[in-house]
C-alpha cells in the first residue's frame, strides 16, 4: 500500500524548496570526511542512539523528510535518470515511506530480548538471554540507478539497528547527490547521520576508516573492491550486486501476457534494475509467437503508449 498515513512527530515542521542544479557538486575533503567519521564514532560511543525514542523519532523524521521534499525527489530523478514521476512517486518516495513505516510498526519486537530455545546441560539452572547490540558506525554507499531506496531503505534498518551512519550517494547521479545532501542535514541527527560525498579517489580514502558495517549496492568490480578494503579490519560488509535477470517461457504460458510483462520488467527504470530481464529462454514451438508478441510491448514502451 501506498504510505498515505504520516508517523506522529510532535513539532513538525516542513522544510521545502527550489528543485536542485544537474550540475555536480564537490566531493568532500579528506578533513570533512575525518570530521564526520569522527562525530558519528563519538555519538556512538555516547550510546546516544541506543533508546527506542532516538530511533523511533529518526525513523519518523525521515517519513516527513521524503513527504516534505517528494516534489524535489520527483525533479532530481528526472534530471539524473529521465524517470517518470508516476515512477518516482510510488518507487522512490512512498516505497522508502513504507519501510519507515514497518520499521517503526516492529521496532520493539525487533529489538526486545529473546530467551534461547536450547540451554547448555551447565546453564540449566541460569537466566540465558539474547540481547541485541548495534555493530556501530556504518557505511552506506548507494547506487546510481536508485540513488534514493538504495541509501535510504539501508539507513533505516541502521537506524532502527541504533547504528551511527556515514551515507555515500552516487556521485553519477548528482542531482540526486546534490538534493540529498541539502535534506538530511535538516531533517535527521547530525551527530549520528552525516553525508559525504566522494568520487573513485575519494572513495579509498573513505574506505580506510575502521567501519564497523558497510553496505554497498554496485557492481561486482567495485565490490570486490570494498571486500578487500573490509578484510584487514574484519569489518562485516554487504553487497548487492548486479547478476544475470532470465526468464523462461513455456509452450503451456500465455505468451501475450508474458511478453508483456517481460517487456515491463525489462523497460522499468530504464531497464536499470536487478531484477530486469536479460534474456529469455523460450520454447522452440512457441518462439516466432513470442518475438511478435514482445515487438508489439516494445514498440508500445518506446512511443509512450504502454498501459
Amino acid at each position: 500500500r501506498l504510505a498515505a498515513k504520516p508517523p506522529l512527530l510532535c513539532n513538525h515542521t516542513r522544510v521545502t524548496g527550489q528543485a536542485s542544479s544537474r550540475s555536480k557538486m564537490s566531493y568532500s575533503s579528506e578533513a570533512q570526511v575525518d570530521e564526520a567519521f569522527n562525530a558519528v564514532s563519538n555519538t556512538f560511543k555516547s550510546n546516544a542512539t541506543k533508546p527506542l525514542e532516538w530511533r523511533i523519532r529518526q525513523l519518523r523524521k525521515t517519513w516527513w523528510m521524503l513527504e516534505d521534499n517528494r516534489e524535489r525527489i520527483v525533479t532530481a530523478l528526472n534530471q539524473d535518470l529521465n524517470k517518470h514521476r508516476q515512477e518516482t512517486l510510488p518507487v522512490d518516495v512512498a516505497g522508502i515511506q513504507n519501510a519507515c513505516l514497518e520499521a517503526l510498526a516492529h521496532i520493539k519486537e525487533w529489538t526486545k530480548d529473546e530467551k534461547p530455545r536450547r540451554t547448555d546441560p551447565f546453564n540449566l539452572f541460569g537466566g540465558a538471554r539474547i540481547r541485541k547490540e548495534p555493530k556501530g558506525v556504518t557505511l552506506i554507499i548507494s547506487a546510481w540507478n536508485y540513488p534514493f531506496m538504495e541509501l535510504f531503505e539501508p539507513m533505516l534498518s541502521a537506524i532502527a539497528a541504533g547504528c551511527t551512519t556515514i551515507l555515500k550517494p552516487s556521485e553519477l547521479a548528482p542531482a540526486s547527490e546534490r538534493l540529498i545532501a541539502e535534506i538530511v542535514p535538516k531533517y535527521l541527527d547530525q551527530s549520528a547521520i552525516r553525508v559525504v560525498t566522494a568520487g573513485p579517489k575519494q572513495m579509498n580514502y573513505l574506505l580506510e576508516r575502521k567501519w564497523d558495517h558497510i553496505f554497498f549496492t554496485g557492481s561486482t568490480a567495485v565490490g570486490k573492491i570494498i571486500y578487500a578494503k573490509a578484510a584487514p579490519n574484519l569489518t562485516t560488509v554487504t553487497l548487492e550486486l548486479g547478476g544475470r535477470g532470465p526468464a523462461i517461457v513455456t509452450p503451456s504460458a500465455d505468451i501475450d501476457l508474458a511478453a508483456k510483462r517481460i517487456a515491463n520488467a525489462k523497460f522499468m527504470n530504464a531497464g536499470q534494475i536487478c531484477v530486469g530481464v536479460n534474456h529469455v529462454f523460450v520454447d522452440p514451438s512457441i518462439k516466432q509467437k513470442f518475438i511478435a508478441a514482445l515487438s508489439k510491448y516494445f514498440d508500445e514502451y518506446r512511443s509512450g503508449q504502454s498501459r
